[in-house]
């Protein structure tokens, strides 16, 4: 009974480390942004990953090879979870302030509830409608607020908001979807493919752009973030995030996903300075009711 207590004691730590890394990525991100664009900063770090993510699929405990029609399942929904999640993403974090971004980081569970009742893969009450109505009226309110149109840093622009509205609704897809595979497969495995499909199309879009960027120019600290961004956030912390839903149920685990706004909001104060303005703590206030609303779903 002592070993199933400490087990579960670690297995919590190690959730709150994910979400913490999480929540330190977007900080990550925007201090490399300073000096190179998003879809620059997105396609070096799924390159620096890309190797060490195949060697960990392929060497990992439990591998299996993936039948034919699995294969082409798990990277169709890639192409467009994944994949979808990666392009809207930056971008969107580029166009918000941190704690902004903090907060719409999670809007996941709403997205699910909506995947679910499009679906009719599960049961929607009326309760995760509510959530989901509150929610958006969240997110409107903070987009449409004064300040909320220009572009400099620490603002917040109505694309942002859109874009990582829209990462978040990918990132839902890829999570309700791949999860089946998960328990066939391992999970290194599946992540595999998920990055290295949003590796392959990221290099499609920037195509000519990879030969002519002046790598040079870039520093050491935006090494640092692209390197961090790319093995701690998007490698490291998924699987640890994965293997914790496979474990111990999607209802535990998504108590989690309420931590990272509070990160965010702490960590951009800290080290950029950005903070709510007006509007968008009463927009934050909605957002965070509509997503209470949504988690008593779940647990229920």
């Amino acid at each position: 009974m002592l070993m199933n207590k400490k087990t579960h004691f670690s297995a919590h730590v190690v959730l709150f480390f994910v979400v913490f890394s999480w929540s330190l990525n977007t900080i990550m991100m925007k201090i490399g942004f300073r000096e190179i664009d998003p879809w620059m900063f997105g396609l070096l770090r799924l390159a620096a990953i890309a190797p060490v993510v195949l060697l960990a699929a392929r060497f990992s405990p439990g591998y299996i090879p993936f039948e034919k029609k699995d294969f082409l399942k798990i990277t169709g929904i890639a192409c467009i979870g994944f994949a979808g999640f990666q392009i809207f993403f930056l971008p969107g974090i580029n166009g918000v302030s941190a704690p902004v971004g903090g907060m719409l980081l999670g809007i996941l569970p709403v997205w699910v509830v909506v995947i679910n009742l499009i679906a009719r893969t599960d049961k929607v009450s009326t309760m995760a409608l509510a959530g989901v109505l509150l929610t958006i009226a969240g997110i409107t309110l903070i987009a449409y607020s004064p300040g909320a149109a220009g572009g400099n840093s620490g603002e917040t622009t109505v694309s942002g908001v859109l874009f990582l509205v829209l990462a978040e609704f990918f990132f839902a897809i890829n999570t309700v979807f791949l999860r089946p595979f998960m328990k066939k497969y391992s999970i290194p495995q599946v992540t595999s493919i998920a990055i290295i499909v949003s590796f392959i199309i990221y290099a499609a879009i920037l195509n000519k752009r990879i030969v002519t960027f002046d790598y040079s120019s870039l520093s050491l600290v935006t090494w640092g973030t692209i390197l961090y961004s790319g093995f701690v956030a998007l490698f490291i912390a998924n699987v640890f995030w994965n293997r914790s839903v496979k474990h111990m149920g999607s209802t535990k685990v998504s108590v989690y996903a309420n931590l990272p706004p509070v990160f965010v909001l702490i960590l951009g104060a800290v080290f950029l300075g950005e903070l709510l303005r007006g509007p968008q703590y009463a927009g934050a206030a909605i957002i965070a009711a509509g997503i209470i609303l949504v988690q008593l779903q779940n647990k229920r």
